[in-house]
């Protein structure tokens, strides 16, 4: 199974024109691990801005508690497959893990921070053993009902 570990960079993509307005977004760190199947992934929010946005301070505004800007976010497990595994899952017409092709995803803030817990206490390798379980779960489980069903 492939491991990866990508950062994104923050970017600031505010603008007065409404239509163009994305606001401002951290760094991003993405642990991936995937095969012929898909892919699986967590993906934590650092919370680290560019020079200009740091001095925002949203706290004052009750957007988000005073504690927000000091610790990194598990926001998101999931997974990326190229066919449908369930119908709740949503279709994104070209997926960055998936290298561009589509791709059907879930998105889960739940246990996102069950597996961010798994990082923090045991590293990297605890992790990728922990997504790849994660992975055989959510893709050969569908495979296991398929031949149930011959």
């Amino acid at each position: 199974m492939k491991k990866e570990i990508k950062f994104y960079p923050a970017w600031d993509k505010r603008s007065t024109e409404s239509h163009k307005n994305y606001g401002i977004q951290g760094t991003i760190l993405h642990f991936i691990v995937s095969d012929e199947k898909g892919a699986s992934d967590l993906t934590v929010d650092l919370n680290w801005y560019l020079p200009q946005n740091r001095e925002i301070d949203l706290c004052e505004m009750e957007v988000y508690p005073s504690t927000y800007w000091q610790k990194p976010l598990p926001i998101n497990l999931g997974h990326h497959s190229p066919i449908r595994l369930h119908e709740w899952e949503f279709k994104r017409d070209s997926c960055e893990i998936l290298a561009r092709k589509p791709c059907y995803s879930s998105v889960s803030a739940l246990d996102a921070d069950k597996y961010f817990e798994i990082l923090v206490s045991e590293g990297q390798e605890g992790l990728f053993k922990a997504l790849e379980e994660y992975h055989k779960e959510i893709f050969f489980e569908e495979e296991k009902k398929d031949e149930r069903k011959k």
